[in-house]
C-alpha cells in the first residue's frame, strides 16, 4: 500500500466525522415504522385520525378505595397536571366528564360537577350520577375499586420524541401520587417509553459484553496483543461508520435494527480472523 499513514490518517478523521453523529441518532419503538409509507393500512389510518382526532391515548388508572376525599383530590391533581403537559390533547376523568341525557328539547350536555366533592353527602351523590350515566361508567370499575383517567395526544406524537418525554413525565406524576392508592400508567406511547428504555439497557449490557468476549476470545486464537487490537480497531471503526451514517441519514434504530452493532461486532470478527489468519501464513512462507 503506498502512504498507508496517509490512508490510516484519513480513516481515522472520517471516522470520528461519523462517530459525531452517533448522539443524535434516536430510540423508535413506533410500530409504523416499520411499515412502509405508501402501505394502504397507513393511509387509511392517518386519514381516519384527520376525520376522527387523534388515535393515540394513554390511560392512568388508580386502583383501591378510590370513592374517598383522598383520592378524588389525586384524581383532580391527575388531570390538571397532565392536561398541562406538551403533546397533550384532552385529558378526560371521572371528575370533569360531561353527562349527555336527552330531554324535552332535544340533548342536554352538563358537567357531572361543579366542584371537586369533599363531604361524604356529596361524594355519594357523585358515585351515583357517574355510575348512572354512559359516559361516566365507562372511567370507573363497576365494584367502585378503580378509576380511569384518558389522556388523548396530540396527533403524530409517536414518530416524534415527544411521546417518550410525555410518557416519562406522565408516570412521575404518577409516581408522586402513589398511596395508599395503586397508580398504573398504561398505552401506547408509555409502552413505547419503556420499550425504548429497554432497548438502551440491552444494548449498554450488551455491547460491552460481547466485545469483551470476542476480544478475550481473539487473544486466545492469535496470542498477540497488536492483532487483537487491530481487529478490534476494525470492528468499532465499521460500528462507528455505520451507526453514524445512519443518523446522518436521519435513519432511526428501531426494535428490529437495535441488534445491527451486535451483529456487525460477529461479523466483522469472522472477516478479521480468516484476513489475519491469510496474513500469518503469507507472513510464514516468507
Amino acid at each position: 500500500m503506498r502512504r498507508p499513514r496517509i490512508v490510516i490518517v484519513v480513516l481515522f478523521v472520517i471516522t470520528i466525522g461519523f462517530a459525531l453523529y452517533i448522539p443524535r441518532i434516536r430510540f423508535v419503538t413506533d410500530t409504523r415504522d416499520l411499515a412502509p409509507e405508501n402501505d394502504p393500512v397507513i393511509k387509511e389510518l392517518e386519514e381516519t385520525i384527520d376525520e376522527f382526532g387523534s388515535q393515540e391515548i394513554m390511560m392512568v388508572v388508580l386502583k383501591g378505595d378510590v370513592f374517598t376525599r383522598e383520592a378524588l383530590a389525586k384524581v383532580d391533581r391527575l388531570t390538571v397536571e397532565i392536561s398541562r403537559l406538551h403533546g397533550v390533547e384532552n385529558v378526560m376523568s371521572p371528575l370533569n366528564v360531561d353527562l349527555i341525557r336527552g330531554s324535552e328539547l332535544g340533548i342536554e350536555i352538563q358537567p357531572i360537577v361543579d366542584s371537586l366533592p369533599t363531604t361524604s353527602e356529596e361524594i355519594k351523590a357523585f358515585r351515583e350520577r357517574l355510575e348512572n350515566s354512559q359516559q361516566g361508567a365507562s372511567l370507573v370499575a363497576s365494584n367502585g375499586q378503580a378509576m380511569a383517567i384518558i389522556v388523548t395526544l396530540e396527533p403524530g406524537i409517536m414518530a416524534t420524541r415527544r411521546a417518550e418525554i410525555l410518557a416519562r413525565e406522565v408516570e412521575a406524576l404518577a409516581n408522586r401520587e402513589r398511596g395508599p392508592e395503586e397508580i398504573y400508567v398504561v398505552g401506547e406511547a408509555y409502552m413505547g417509553y419503556w420499550a425504548s428504555k429497554n432497548m438502551r439497557g440491552d444494548l449498554r449490557f450488551l455491547f460491552p459484553l460481547v466485545l469483551a468476549a470476542i476480544v478475550l476470545a481473539l487473544y486466545l486464537s492469535f496470542r498477540s496483543l497488536l492483532d487483537v487490537l487491530m481487529l478490534f480497531a476494525s470492528v468499532i471503526t465499521s460500528i462507528a461508520w455505520t451507526v453514524g451514517l445512519m443518523a446522518a441519514l436521519g435513519y432511526n434504530i428501531t426494535m428490529v435494527s437495535m441488534i445491527l452493532p451486535i451483529i456487525l461486532i460477529a461479523m466483522g470478527s469472522a472477516a478479521g480472523i480468516h484476513i489475519l489468519n491469510r496474513f500469518h501464513e503469507e507472513v510464514n512462507k516468507g
